[in-house]
Protein backbone atom coordinates (compact mmCIF):
# COMPACT_ATOMS: atom_id res chain seq x y z
CA UNK A 1 0.00 0.00 0.00
CA UNK A 2 0.90 3.60 -0.63
CA UNK A 3 -0.10 6.52 1.25
CA UNK A 4 1.09 10.16 0.47
CA UNK A 5 2.52 12.86 2.93
CA UNK A 6 3.23 15.75 2.98
CA UNK A 7 6.84 16.85 5.42
CA UNK A 8 5.48 18.98 8.71
CA UNK A 9 7.76 22.06 9.78
CA UNK A 10 10.36 21.40 12.45
CA UNK A 11 8.58 23.75 15.20
CA UNK A 12 5.00 21.30 14.06
CA UNK A 13 6.89 17.78 14.22
CA UNK A 14 5.72 15.75 17.19
CA UNK A 15 8.61 15.51 18.36
CA UNK A 16 9.21 19.32 18.63
CA UNK A 17 6.50 21.32 20.15
CA UNK A 18 5.23 19.08 22.92
CA UNK A 19 8.24 18.75 24.63
CA UNK A 20 9.09 22.66 23.99
CA UNK A 21 5.84 22.99 26.22
CA UNK A 22 6.63 20.03 28.60
CA UNK A 23 10.07 21.34 29.53
CA UNK A 24 8.98 25.29 29.60
CA UNK A 25 6.49 24.75 31.91
CA UNK A 26 9.01 22.08 34.25
CA UNK A 27 11.00 24.68 34.09
CA UNK A 28 8.61 27.52 35.21
CA UNK A 29 6.87 25.69 37.81
CA UNK A 30 10.21 25.38 39.10
CA UNK A 31 10.80 29.18 39.46
CA UNK A 32 7.88 29.67 41.05
CA UNK A 33 8.75 27.24 43.79
CA UNK A 34 12.02 28.97 44.34
CA UNK A 35 10.30 32.62 43.74
CA UNK A 36 7.39 31.06 46.87
CA UNK A 37 10.24 30.06 49.31
CA UNK A 38 11.69 33.52 48.93
CA UNK A 39 15.04 32.32 47.62
CA UNK A 40 17.62 33.69 44.51
CA UNK A 41 17.23 31.36 41.45
CA UNK A 42 21.28 31.07 41.89
CA UNK A 43 20.57 29.89 45.95
CA UNK A 44 17.49 28.44 45.85
CA UNK A 45 18.07 24.15 45.61
CA UNK A 46 16.18 22.16 43.07
CA UNK A 47 12.40 20.57 44.32
CA UNK A 48 12.52 16.46 44.34
CA UNK A 49 9.83 17.06 41.66
CA UNK A 50 11.78 19.16 39.31
CA UNK A 51 14.43 16.72 40.06
CA UNK A 52 12.44 13.78 39.08
CA UNK A 53 10.41 15.41 35.81
CA UNK A 54 13.61 16.82 34.15
CA UNK A 55 15.52 13.30 33.56
CA UNK A 56 11.96 11.68 32.86
CA UNK A 57 11.34 14.64 29.81
CA UNK A 58 14.88 14.62 28.62
CA UNK A 59 14.44 10.51 28.47
CA UNK A 60 11.35 10.49 26.89
CA UNK A 61 12.45 13.38 24.69
CA UNK A 62 15.59 11.27 23.46
CA UNK A 63 13.69 8.05 22.67
CA UNK A 64 10.92 9.67 21.00
CA UNK A 65 13.00 11.18 18.39
CA UNK A 66 15.29 8.21 18.10
CA UNK A 67 11.75 6.33 17.67
CA UNK A 68 11.99 8.55 14.08
CA UNK A 69 15.05 6.60 13.20
CA UNK A 70 14.06 2.80 14.42
CA UNK A 71 10.65 3.12 12.57
CA UNK A 72 9.32 4.19 9.36
CA UNK A 73 5.84 4.23 10.55
CA UNK A 74 6.64 6.19 13.84
CA UNK A 75 8.40 8.82 11.69
CA UNK A 76 5.39 8.86 9.29
CA UNK A 77 3.35 9.60 12.30
CA UNK A 78 5.72 12.16 14.04
CA UNK A 79 6.97 14.21 11.04
CA UNK A 80 4.64 14.17 8.82
CA UNK A 81 0.51 14.34 7.92
CA UNK A 82 -1.40 12.72 5.24
CA UNK A 83 -1.78 14.17 2.14
CA UNK A 84 -5.23 14.09 -0.15
CA UNK A 85 -3.82 15.46 -3.20
CA UNK A 86 -0.13 14.25 -5.32
CA UNK A 87 0.14 17.70 -6.04
CA UNK A 88 0.85 18.46 -2.69
CA UNK A 89 2.56 15.71 -1.20
CA UNK A 90 6.72 15.62 -0.90
CA UNK A 91 6.92 11.93 0.09
CA UNK A 92 5.39 8.44 0.07
CA UNK A 93 4.88 5.63 2.99
CA UNK A 94 5.25 2.39 0.81
CA UNK A 95 4.50 -0.76 3.20
CA UNK A 96 5.28 -3.63 0.44
CA UNK A 97 3.14 -7.01 0.71
CA UNK A 98 5.80 -9.29 1.51
CA UNK A 99 7.00 -9.28 5.00
CA UNK A 100 10.50 -10.20 3.85
CA UNK A 101 10.60 -6.35 2.64
CA UNK A 102 10.59 -3.42 4.62
CA UNK A 103 8.61 -0.43 4.23
CA UNK A 104 10.27 2.81 3.55
CA UNK A 105 9.58 6.84 3.12
CA UNK A 106 10.39 7.89 -0.39
CA UNK A 107 10.41 11.17 -1.88
CA UNK A 108 8.25 11.88 -4.88
CA UNK A 109 9.71 13.50 -8.14
CA UNK A 110 8.53 15.36 -11.08
CA UNK A 111 9.34 14.47 -14.48
CA UNK A 112 8.58 15.10 -18.30
CA UNK A 113 6.70 12.27 -20.09
CA UNK A 114 5.20 12.27 -22.97
CA UNK A 115 1.42 10.76 -23.32
CA UNK A 116 -0.07 8.76 -25.63
CA UNK A 117 -0.57 12.07 -27.91
CA UNK A 118 3.21 12.29 -27.96
CA UNK A 119 2.65 15.80 -25.80
CA UNK A 120 5.02 15.86 -22.61
CA UNK A 121 3.33 16.39 -19.82
CA UNK A 122 4.59 16.12 -15.91
CA UNK A 123 4.10 13.08 -14.03
CA UNK A 124 4.55 12.48 -10.32
CA UNK A 125 6.92 9.36 -9.60
CA UNK A 126 9.07 7.38 -6.56
CA UNK A 127 11.41 4.95 -6.59
CA UNK A 128 10.75 1.95 -3.73
CA UNK A 129 13.60 -1.05 -3.67
CA UNK A 130 14.88 0.05 -7.23
CA UNK A 131 11.73 -0.25 -8.76
CA UNK A 132 10.14 2.70 -10.06
CA UNK A 133 6.37 3.96 -9.85
CA UNK A 134 4.44 6.14 -11.63
CA UNK A 135 0.94 8.32 -10.98
CA UNK A 136 -1.60 7.60 -13.07
CA UNK A 137 -3.92 10.41 -13.02
CA UNK A 138 -7.02 8.74 -14.49
CA UNK A 139 -6.65 5.71 -11.88
CA UNK A 140 -5.26 8.48 -9.34
CA UNK A 141 -3.12 5.79 -7.95
CA UNK A 142 0.69 5.25 -8.57
CA UNK A 143 1.35 2.02 -10.27
CA UNK A 144 4.71 0.25 -11.34
CA UNK A 145 6.17 1.36 -14.44
CA UNK A 146 5.43 -0.90 -17.16
CA UNK A 147 8.14 -1.84 -20.28
CA UNK A 148 7.47 -2.75 -23.76
CA UNK A 149 7.10 -6.26 -23.60
CA UNK A 150 3.72 -7.34 -24.86
CA UNK A 151 4.10 -6.06 -28.58
CA UNK A 152 3.89 -8.45 -31.96
CA UNK A 153 6.99 -9.86 -33.72
CA UNK A 154 5.94 -7.34 -36.17
CA UNK A 155 6.30 -4.41 -34.10
CA UNK A 156 9.81 -5.34 -32.82
CA UNK A 157 10.99 -6.04 -36.28
CA UNK A 158 9.85 -2.94 -37.42
CA UNK A 159 12.12 -1.04 -34.89
CA UNK A 160 14.87 1.10 -36.25
CA UNK A 161 16.06 2.14 -32.68
CA UNK A 162 15.53 5.46 -30.63
CA UNK A 163 15.63 8.92 -31.75
CA UNK A 164 17.58 11.07 -29.54
CA UNK A 165 13.98 12.54 -28.23
CA UNK A 166 13.05 8.86 -27.40
CA UNK A 167 16.32 8.29 -25.68
CA UNK A 168 15.23 11.59 -23.25
CA UNK A 169 12.21 9.84 -22.70
CA UNK A 170 13.02 6.49 -21.73
CA UNK A 171 15.70 7.65 -19.47
CA UNK A 172 13.17 9.64 -17.24
CA UNK A 173 10.62 6.85 -17.86
CA UNK A 174 12.84 4.00 -17.33
CA UNK A 175 16.16 4.84 -15.80
CA UNK A 176 19.46 3.98 -16.79
CA UNK A 177 19.80 -0.02 -17.32
CA UNK A 178 22.09 -0.69 -14.51
CA UNK A 179 21.86 -1.48 -10.60
CA UNK A 180 24.16 0.84 -8.69
CA UNK A 181 24.53 0.76 -4.73
CA UNK A 182 25.81 3.58 -3.23
CA UNK A 183 28.81 3.48 -1.05
CA UNK A 184 27.51 4.92 2.55
CA UNK A 185 30.31 7.26 4.14
CA UNK A 186 31.71 6.18 7.33
CA UNK A 187 30.23 9.57 9.55
CA UNK A 188 26.86 8.23 7.83
CA UNK A 189 27.79 4.71 8.88
CA UNK A 190 28.85 5.82 12.26
CA UNK A 191 25.44 7.85 13.21
CA UNK A 192 23.45 4.78 11.99
CA UNK A 193 25.13 2.46 14.90
CA UNK A 194 25.22 5.05 17.30
CA UNK A 195 20.98 5.46 17.25
CA UNK A 196 21.25 1.60 17.63
CA UNK A 197 18.66 1.22 20.78
CA UNK A 198 21.26 -1.11 22.56
CA UNK A 199 23.75 1.71 22.14
CA UNK A 200 21.24 4.02 23.41
CA UNK A 201 20.77 1.68 26.14
CA UNK A 202 24.68 1.70 27.18
CA UNK A 203 24.83 5.37 27.33
CA UNK A 204 21.90 5.81 29.31
CA UNK A 205 23.46 3.64 32.15
CA UNK A 206 26.75 5.31 31.89
CA UNK A 207 24.55 8.16 32.35
CA UNK A 208 22.94 6.42 35.45
CA UNK A 209 26.89 5.64 36.79
CA UNK A 210 28.41 9.08 36.40
CA UNK A 211 26.12 9.95 39.28
CA UNK A 212 28.07 8.29 41.77
CA UNK A 213 31.24 9.57 43.28
CA UNK A 214 33.32 7.25 40.15
CA UNK A 215 32.53 9.37 37.24
CA UNK A 216 35.57 9.29 35.72
CA UNK A 217 35.20 5.79 35.16
CA UNK A 218 31.58 6.23 33.69
CA UNK A 219 33.27 8.61 31.11
CA UNK A 220 36.30 6.20 30.31
CA UNK A 221 33.59 3.41 29.31
CA UNK A 222 31.67 5.54 27.22
CA UNK A 223 34.83 6.49 25.22
CA UNK A 224 35.48 3.07 25.28
CA UNK A 225 32.31 2.55 23.87
CA UNK A 226 32.58 5.14 21.12
CA UNK A 227 35.76 3.49 20.11
CA UNK A 228 34.11 -0.15 19.75
CA UNK A 229 31.36 1.76 17.88
CA UNK A 230 33.69 3.27 15.71
CA UNK A 231 35.68 -0.07 15.07
CA UNK A 232 32.52 -2.19 14.09
CA UNK A 233 31.63 0.64 11.40
CA UNK A 234 35.71 0.61 9.87
CA UNK A 235 34.71 -3.03 9.40
CA UNK A 236 31.49 -2.82 7.88
CA UNK A 237 33.23 0.06 5.64
CA UNK A 238 36.08 -2.09 4.44
CA UNK A 239 33.87 -5.29 3.84
CA UNK A 240 31.45 -2.84 1.86
CA UNK A 241 34.94 -1.05 -0.32
CA UNK A 242 35.84 -5.50 -0.91
CA UNK A 243 32.84 -6.17 -2.11
CA UNK A 244 32.74 -2.88 -4.68
CA UNK A 245 36.32 -3.91 -5.62
CA UNK A 246 35.24 -7.89 -6.34
CA UNK A 247 32.02 -6.46 -8.36
CA UNK A 248 34.38 -4.16 -10.78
Amino acid sequence: SITLYTRLPVWARLDVWPFVLLHTLNLALAINSCMSEEQSLLSCRPHLLYMISTPVLLLLHLVTHLGTHWSVRFNALVSMKKAKDVSVAHCVLAQPRKITEKPGICNIEHIELKNEAGVYEQVSSFEFHKRKYLWEQSEKRFTKVSFPVDWTFESYLRCKGLTAEDVKDASARWGPNSFEIPLPSFLDLYKEQCRQPFFVFQCVCVLLWSMDEYWYYSIFTLLMLLLFEATVVFSRTRNIRHVFVCKS
